[in-house]
């Protein structure tokens, strides 16, 4: 979770903290902090962003997951006409979710 919180700080602004004292607050030195952060990046092929389509996608599965049933959709919009739709990649099947 600090990794992920680290990555979206950097994503979003300009301005942040340094790792050493993401480190500190996250109580992890800043060796494990930075190998971390390096292992999720190569982890997310260095993409960090998440085109509108597919957070609604991962929400609606979130939801459905957590209520253990279908239920209706999340309210959530995306603009089809967004032209990197097409290089977006696709949320696995639930089977890909199961061990």
């Amino acid at each position: 979770m600090l990794v992920a919180t680290v990555l979206a700080i950097k994503y979003h602004d300009d301005l942040y903290m340094n790792n050493a004292e993401y480190a500190r607050i996250g109580g992890v030195s800043l060796d494990e902090l930075n190998i971390l952060e390096v292992e999720m990046l190569r982890l997310l092929g260095f993409e960090l962003y998440v085109y509108p389509r597919l957070y609604c996608q991962y929400a609606e599965e979130i939801v459905r997951s957590a209520a253990d049933q279908p239920r209706d959709p999340v309210s959530c919009s995306y603009d089809d006409r967004d032209t990197c739709m097409e290089n977006e990649r696709t949320l696995p099947s639930s089977a890909e979710f199961v061990d």
